[in-house]
């Protein structure tokens, strides 16, 4: 489930637990995380996005 408004990537899927687990798992080692966005493409985890189904 994503979010109704527009929020930051790394808070669109905040309700899936299995994305807050890999992004918890992948922040204590990686320099520059990305996520992989089936509209937007590749975006950093603070970049804005518009949600969308």
């Amino acid at each position: 489930m994503k979010t109704s408004y527009p929020a930051p990537a790394k808070e669109l899927d905040s309700v899936s637990p299995l994305f807050r687990k890999a992004l918890a798992y992948v922040q204590h080692d990686a320099e520059d995380i990305y996520v992989l966005s089936a509209k937007y493409g590749l975006v950093t985890l603070d970049q804005p996005l518009e949600p969308y189904e």
